[in-house]
């Protein structure tokens, strides 16, 4: 049995995929998440990264994570080295803020100009369950105003939006994976294009 099971049955199975479709269970209203989100067993041994700002482990181990082969996918697309990968990403216009829909507004009021400025790596222990799939438009918090990804084509040629990962309480199941990077905060302007290729790119089963 997985550890994270208990996450996907019952009465929490309902609360987990209203979750990764990004709904908040407290207002009813939706944020973003997951289209049409499906529930796959991510492997042991499957190397994930995070995107995160705040310098908290509850922050670092949260619940949205992404494939290195699907970041390689971005970074391939976009052809784009070093500073000039996160042009934009402090005013929440660069290219991790598009692809991912993830509003800026999300950080703060004002906005943090460190929204999506560090990253976590993790490997699972043993495997977890997850919800995947493409990312879905992300509404403000009036529901007036959508941010739609960016698409982008893929190795196959296929059009698309980036696809994500959603664990359901993950740091409660912080015992399941290690800390690649061992605590230390690494730059997503600075890091993230070498960590990818660090880190590998192999494809995982579910990944078409």
């Amino acid at each position: 049995m997985l550890s994270n099971e208990a996450e996907f049955a019952g009465k929490r199975a309902t609360e987990t995929l209203l979750e990764a479709r990004g709904f908040d269970a407290r207002t009813g209203a939706r944020s973003g998440g997951i289209k049409d989100p499906e529930a796959v067993i991510v492997p042991a041994g499957a190397t994930l990264f995070r995107l995160y700002h705040i310098p908290m482990d509850k922050a670092r181990f949260g619940g949205w994570w992404f494939t290195p082969r699907e970041m390689q996918t971005v970074i391939e697309y976009f052809a784009r080295d070093g500073a000039a990968f996160a042009t934009g990403r402090t005013q929440g216009k660069g290219i991790l803020h598009a692809v991912l829909a993830v509003r800026h507004d999300w950080s703060g009021s004002p906005p943090n100009p460190d929204h999506l400025g560090r990253f976590v790596v993790i490997k699972l222990k043993g495997a977890l369950k997850a919800y995947f799939g493409v990312a879905d438009v992300a509404p403000s918090q009036d529901q007036r105003d959508n941010l739609k990804p960016i698409e982008i084509t893929d190795g196959s040629g296929q059009r698309r939006r980036v696809r994500q990962l959603y664990f359901p309480a993950m740091f409660a199941y912080r015992a399941d994976y290690d800390d690649l990077l061992s605590g230390l905060a690494a730059n997503s302007d600075s890091d993230l294009i070498a960590a990818v290729g660090k880190y590998g790119t192999t494809r995982l089963p579910f990944e078409a």
